[in-house]
């Protein structure tokens, strides 16, 4: 068969209608189940034929998606044709306390030690082993799912036997409900008028566009999206108001029905009443007996401190769900890798020599930067704990800063002579410096170094005494042309006087305005007081 050797499994829809082809083409099913192994499977279909194939690890999200009906199958070998259900003579949506029950009757009346009879050994060992399958919710679980509890490999088992052929964390059987579900089920299982429907909404996806610092600090977003919220006109319901629900008679109410196909029982959620086990014969008018309705809302999504670009979140929404992804900007001052932040910071090469502060922008503000004496340029400084807070730890990384130094390109006269000056103090220096030349440093004073044009007068650099250029340095006086400080320079002069002129003015003409306006204030005060005694004459003078 070609579909054993390439693992295509073809199947169309009109020869479903016979038993022999379906329980030939379920053959094919188990059949490369057991052969394709750990790769998963993915439905598609085409021109009406539904195929099978063997495909990557990667689950397809199309084909993974929620399951709208729920289905079981489950071989029907002699095996496993003990229906513990009616060894106990319980229903199949018994609870705990009816299984205890039963089977506590049932123990009794035929223990070996009161019950002779030939077949009442044979009859208890079954009432124990139902009740020991049933009485616990996992082995329970997987038997109702595939008619049995032991899947060690032996032939007429379980369908996927050897083990699970998927891998940890996939179930075989939620591949086979994606793929035989709804509408599009070649086996016609979709849902009757007069059901409940399916409360399934489908995943919608939302790219949200996020700031650097939105994105590091967290922050609420709002998004507008499609959801389905309870209709306003049954509460829920599903039916019509006044209306109320028949027993489904299809299922008699148990949710279930089951399919024989004779080599598989296909145990299916009730095609008529959605599981339920009721019918409505008046579904709601707004909502078609669903129960929801699609409507619009705007929603908030907290975003968490630490998200970073490309990831995704799932907010739960009504009956459904959003999968948000956030694209985060760059940033023009930090860049990220994971919780740790980095940032250039330019300093100046005078602060890069003796040290200082510096004020720079950080993630949760402005810091303060202590810049250690001799920092080198790209040299790092890291800052503990100034970082982004980690998202699924505790804690925040840490902020490298890195420096630069700024070489300024422009030199006034005086900072050349300065620098040159430090210049011939360096001892350790890798080739020449322009303006002084090394190899003249123990040369006689007659063969000094060439001299530098600066408003020394032709003073060469290695005359000039730096601390000497410092502690001159006065606001009034000048550099003479034999390199001389002048204290008594005429201009300077000129200047104090003209500073010390506008002082007194300033302080005159404050004093006068102060003067001024007290006059004012007394000459307002006598003449209301002025007044006031005119005023009082006059009355005196009526009075009398």
């Amino acid at each position: 068969m070609a579909a054993r050797r390439t693992g295509l499994l073809l199947f169309q829809r009109c020869n479903f209608c016979s038993r022999e082809t379906l329980k030939r083409r379920f053959g094919s099913i188990v059949c490369s189940f057991s052969r394709i192994g750990n790769n998963l499977l993915v439905a598609s279909r085409r021109n009406g034929i539904f195929f099978l194939s063997a495909s990557s690890r990667k689950i397809n999200p199309s084909f993974l998606g929620a399951i709208s009906s729920h289905r079981e199958f489950h071989t029907s070998d002699p095996t496993y044709k003990k229906d513990y259900y009616k060894i106990l003579g319980v229903p199949r949506n018994a609870d705990q306390k009816e299984i205890k029950k039963a089977y506590f009757n049932l123990a009794k009346k035929y223990h070996p030690d009161t019950n002779k009879g030939a077949d009442a050994a044979e009859k208890f060992q079954e009432i124990s082993e139902a009740y020991e399958v049933l009485s616990d919710d996992n082995k329970r679980s997987t038997y109702d799912n595939f008619g049995t509890t032991d899947f060690s490999g032996a032939a007429g088992g379980n369908p996927y036997g050897g083990g699970n052929p998927f891998g940890e964390g996939i179930d075989p059987e939620d591949i086979l409900k994606n793929f035989f579900r709804g509408g599009d089920n070649p086996f016609g299982f979709g849902t009757r008028s007069g059901g409940f429907g399916s409360d399934f909404q489908e995943i919608q996806q939302h790219v949200l566009n996020l700031s650097f610092m939105d994105a590091a600090k967290g922050c609420n977003k709002d998004i507008t999206t499609r959801t389905k919220v309870v209709c306003n006109r049954c509460n829920g319901k599903r039916a019509e108001p006044g209306t109320t629900y028949s027993q489904c008679p299809t299922c008699k109410g148990t949710g279930e029905e089951t399919v024989n196909t004779g080599f598989f029982h296909m145990r299916s959620t009730c095609r008529r009443c959605g599981g339920q086990g009721v019918f409505i014969s008046s579904p709601c008018k707004k909502c078609n007996g669903k129960g929801r309705v699609n409507e619009t809302k705007t929603i908030t999504i907290p975003i968490p401190a630490g998200v970073e670009d490309g990831q995704t979140v799932r907010v739960p929404v009504e009956a459904g769900e959003v999968f948000v992804t956030f694209k985060v900007s760059e940033s023009k001052v930090f860049e990220r890798e994971g919780a740790n932040v980095s940032s250039t910071v330019t300093i100046s090469f005078t602060q890069a020599i003796l040290g200082g502060t510096i004020r720079s922008p950080g993630i949760h503000g402005e810091i303060e930067i202590k810049i250690p004496p001799g920092t080198q340029s790209h040299q790092k400084l890291r800052l503990s704990g100034r970082g982004i807070q980690r998202l699924n730890g505790v804690g925040k990384g840490d902020h490298f800063v890195n420096f630069k130094i700024h070489i300024p390109k422009y030199l006034n006269e005086k900072q050349k002579a300065l620098v040159l000056a430090y210049a011939e103090l360096e001892d350790e220096v890798s080739g020449t410096i322009n303006g002084v030349d090394k190899s003249a440093k123990d040369a006689p004073p007659s063969q000094t170094w060439q001299a530098y044009e600066t408003p020394t007068g032709g003073k060469t650099a290695n005359e000039i005494d730096l601390e000497e250029v410092v502690k001159k340095k006065r606001p009034l006086g000048r550099f003479m042309p034999d390199g001389s400080w002048d204290d008594e320079d005429p201009e300077g002069r000129a200047r104090l006087a003209r500073r010390q002129f506008l002082r007194i003015a300033m302080v005159a003409s404050f004093t006068i305005a102060a003067y001024l306006f007290m006059q004012i204030i007394l000459l307002g005060v006598e003449a209301r007081e002025f007044d006031s005694e005119n005023a009082h004459c006059d009355n005196l003078e009526n009075g009398s």
